[in-house]
């Protein structure tokens, strides 16, 4: 499973490109029921993931990760 899925237009757009980054949630969101019977969500870390021109993924990293970068 993939983290941040390529979308189908995107095929195309990678192959023009060494490197591609797509920057999102690192992941889908998990439900779970509560006791409740009300939902309980859990959103995925938001990040970036790096893909090869071949919609391969290199590595992803996170966004808490980037921002220390970034200082």
């Amino acid at each position: 499973m993939c983290q941040i899925c390529p979308g189908h237009e995107d095929y195309g757009t990678f192959s023009e490109y060494n490197r591609n980054i797509i920057i999102g949630p690192l992941g889908s969101p998990s439900v779970y029921k509560n006791v409740d019977a009300s939902n309980l969500i859990i959103r995925p870390r938001t990040g970036a993931v790096i893909y090869y021109r071949n919609t391969k993924a290199l590595t992803s990293i996170t966004r808490s990760a980037i921002i220390k970068i970034i200082k």
